[in-house]
């Protein structure tokens, strides 16, 4: 019966033993789990403000090209045009000539 009351207390200690364990193991998990929320949470705010970022400079370009058409329409400077110099010389600069629109293009 003594032997039976040791192996007895050996398990009880063993199981205490095995329950710090996975305590300290479920608490380890835990603040992991807590670190990888975090990261992924901080990785979606700054792919939302890298999108954002994104579509103010894609509103701004598209700006930036309505302009220029706009400019081009008006003052009838684009890249074709420069076959229109009829051999002056080309000093890197748009050619501004004010065309009438209801005209066509030449």
């Amino acid at each position: 019966m003594q032997v039976i009351q040791q192996q007895y207390e050996q398990l009880a200690l063993i199981l205490g033993d095995m329950r710090n364990q996975m305590e300290r193991q479920e608490a380890r998990l835990n603040r992991q789990n807590a670190t990888i929320d975090q990261l992924l949470e901080n990785y979606d705010k700054s792919k939302e403000d890298q999108n954002a970022s994104s579509e103010v400079f894609n509103k701004n370009d598209k700006s930036t090209e309505q302009e220029q058409d706009f400019l081009d329409d008006i003052f009838g400077t684009n890249e074709d045009s420069k076959e229109e110099n009829d051999g002056e010389e080309d000093d890197g600069q748009p050619s501004l000539q004010w065309r009438n629109r209801s005209e066509p293009e030449k």
